[in-house]
């Protein structure tokens, strides 16, 4: 897996981080769920979501 996956990503609709575990922190995807107020949202490019300190922000 290419390291440029690896982002950190916000919830658009309560601004929570968002950080992927189990298989999505394995394969990028573009949908993702947000454990802070349960929507789910859709990025352009398939991401996993990282920690802050991560090189990327979306």
């Amino acid at each position: 897996m290419k390291a440029r996956n690896k982002v950190t990503i916000f919830c658009p609709f309560c601004k929570g981080q968002h950080i992927d575990e189990g298989l999505y922190a394995i394969k990028p995807h573009t949908v993702h769920l947000c454990f802070h107020c349960g929507e789910k949202f859709k990025v352009t490019k398939p991401t996993i979501g990282v920690r802050l300190d991560s090189n990327m922000t979306l």
